[in-house]
């Protein structure tokens, strides 16, 4: 028991899968964007794994505990990165409209957007495609094309391996769309 620093601030602190380790970012003061930590309960202690992008507002460890996703931006496109934390190498950065890691942890399901010839009146401006980025090839097949009409958003990897996603069915016309889920 105790704090995890004697200044600076400690923001979105999350145990790994094996509850051994927390992850947070460390802001010394409101001049840098601040470091994402490690803290190993066993040997109580912090070490840095890499710098935190700016607006840093969220962690998320992947299921197997091999990976950290560090998601930032304001609004409903969210910037992410993809971290090992054996060596602190981001794997993968982009941007996104929701994400879902894969039970196995290998995967991770992303809203990617596409960008469109005439930009939609959603704040995204583009469509929203469904892929799947693989950890191990760095690959993204596209799942399900968005379009000007169809947008998809990844919500919950099931543990039995089926995908959750929502389905945005957008009418450019009068600017509504309708949200089914799948």
């Amino acid at each position: 028991q105790g704090p995890l620093t004697s200044e600076g601030r400690v923001e979105s602190p999350v145990w790994s899968p094996d509850g051994k380790t927390m992850a947070y970012i460390y802001q010394v003061d409101e001049q840098n964007f601040g470091q994402v930590m490690l803290y190993n309960l066993d040997e109580e202690r912090s070490e840095a794994l890499v710098e935190a992008p700016e607006r840093a507002g969220a962690l998320g460890w992947s299921p197997d505990g091999r990976h950290l996703l560090l998601d930032s931006g304001a609004g409903a496109v969210r910037q992410l990165a993809v971290v090992e934390v054996a060596s602190g190498a981001v794997l993968f950065e982009t941007s996104a409209l929701g994400y879902a890691w894969s039970p196995d942890g290998l995967h991770l399901a992303l809203g990617l957007c596409q960008p469109l010839d005439k930009p939609l009146s959603l704040e995204t401006g583009d469509s929203v495609s469904l892929v799947i980025f693989t950890l191990e090839t760095e690959e993204t097949p596209v799942v399900l094309e968005g379009t000007s009409e169809r947008l998809y958003f990844p919500r919950a990897w099931l543990p039995d391996g089926r995908l959750l996603f929502e389905q945005l069915d957008w009418d450019e016309r009068v600017q509504t769309g309708d949200y089914s889920r799948w």
